[in-house]
């Protein structure tokens, strides 16, 4: 088993790199040698906090205010944030750069697992200054990136696809509900699985439903 890890880390070594050099990158410039917070940022903390400390949506409750909601924005980043501060008991900010590399992590599994041996040429896009500034900031734009990147290959995965399959359905409903709940503009998802569904009005042999290569 070792020796399989050893094997694998040897040949992927320029991505294991570029992961490792974000990673540093975001912890260093955004907690330990410095912050990166934005009124956007402010909100998504504050509404972390008040989850945490069971006041729900009322992001004002700590200040005697049980009348404001967080509204602005979906709760599905915030509530991230403060999912991950309760089950390593540390503070908002700092969950919100673990939040940060977890993301980073899952869109390099999935950078994988798509493009396999070629996934280090893709993986130099998270080097990119404009995706570093989004990764030290505490911005709902960070699962947002992933859920495009979510909704982009189950697409794939049913366009190129002999015959869709259950799994297929609800990976794509899966990514466009995380999409709308890290920013409502990700509502337009709905719009991207309508126009497959047009399409596949043409084709409707190809859109039965599959599971094990056996007609339900």
């Amino acid at each position: 088993m070792l020796k399989t890890i050893l094997s694998w880390m040897n040949r992927n070594i320029i991505l294991l790199s570029i992961f490792i050099s974000v990673t540093l990158l975001i912890f260093g410039h955004a907690y330990f040698f410095g912050a990166y917070i934005s009124p956007d940022s402010t909100n998504y903390l504050q509404a972390a906090q008040a989850l945490r400390d069971g006041y729900g949506f009322h992001v004002n409750a700590a200040a005697g205010d049980t009348e404001t909601y967080f509204a602005i924005w979906p709760i599905g980043y915030p509530a991230m944030i403060a999912f991950v501060s309760i089950i390593t008991n540390t503070e908002v900010y700092l969950a919100s750069k673990i939040v940060s590399v977890v993301i980073l992590t899952i869109l390099f599994t999935m950078f994988y697992i798509k493009f396999k041996k070629h996934t280090w040429a893709y993986a130099f896009l998270t080097l990119n200054l404009g995706f570093l500034q989004v990764f030290y900031y505490t911005w709902s734009e960070q699962p947002f990136i992933l859920g495009l990147m979510w909704i982009s290959f189950a697409a794939i995965d049913i366009l190129k696809s002999d015959r869709i399959k259950y799994y297929h359905y609800i990976n794509i409903a899966l990514a466009s509900l995380f999409l709308f709940f890290s920013r409502y503009i990700g509502a337009f998802s709905v719009g991207v699985i309508g126009l497959m569904a047009v399409y596949y009005l043409d084709s409707p042999q190809k859109a039965v439903i599959y599971w094990n290569n056996k007609v339900k």
